[in-house]
């Protein structure tokens, strides 16, 4: 779900837009780990998904650590 939210950030894509990019974009799967046959997160699940990491305080933490292994 991390990797979702690293290509929403890089590519400026909104939730909804994510979803359909990942179905779309066949270069998005094997970055995320997904099989062509696997259901992708639906808009909801990545809100949700990165709306806890916010709560937690954890967002930013995360995004900072991978732009610095970067």
């Amino acid at each position: 779900m991390f990797k979702i939210l690293i290509l929403q950030r890089y590519y400026n894509l909104s939730d909804s837009q994510i979803e359909y990019q990942i179905l779309d974009r066949l270069t998005f799967c094997p970055f995320l780990g997904l099989s062509l046959n696997e259901k992708v997160p639906d808009e909801k699940t990545v809100w949700d998904f990165r709306n806890r990491l916010i709560e937690k305080g954890l967002e930013k933490d995360l995004f900072e650590k991978f732009t610095a292994l970067l």
